[in-house]
């Protein structure tokens, strides 16, 4: 739902926030790929919800090592582009990425 908000540039709070907390309780169930992307809706419209972005990187940590590239490199962008600087989810990003080189 974040996504297609996302992409029709819609801005309600109240709307964004029921879905982020929404996120935030059902993040032990998401896949990488709806992780990455409720990060990137966010992102893309500019909304910085700390607590959010806070639930998408600890439920990431444990297993960003199973997520596609694609949904690894959706994450990174989606983090930097709000400026969240969480170094454990750069450090697993980055360990993911030199590991899949190898």
């Amino acid at each position: 739902m974040a996504w297609a908000f996302a992409r029709l540039a819609v801005s309600h709070s109240p709307l964004l926030d029921s879905i982020a907390s929404a996120a935030i309780n059902r993040m032990s169930v998401f896949t990488g790929r709806e992780r990455s992307i409720t990060a990137w809706a966010f992102a893309t419209r500019g909304i910085l919800n700390v607590p959010l972005f806070t639930a998408i990187a600890s439920s990431a940590l444990p297993k960003i090592s199973e997520y596609s590239s694609q949904d690894i490199s959706v994450m990174a962008w989606s983090f930097a582009k709000i400026g969240i600087e969480h170094t454990p989810l750069r450090t697993a990003i980055s360990e993911a990425a030199i590991a899949r080189r190898a």
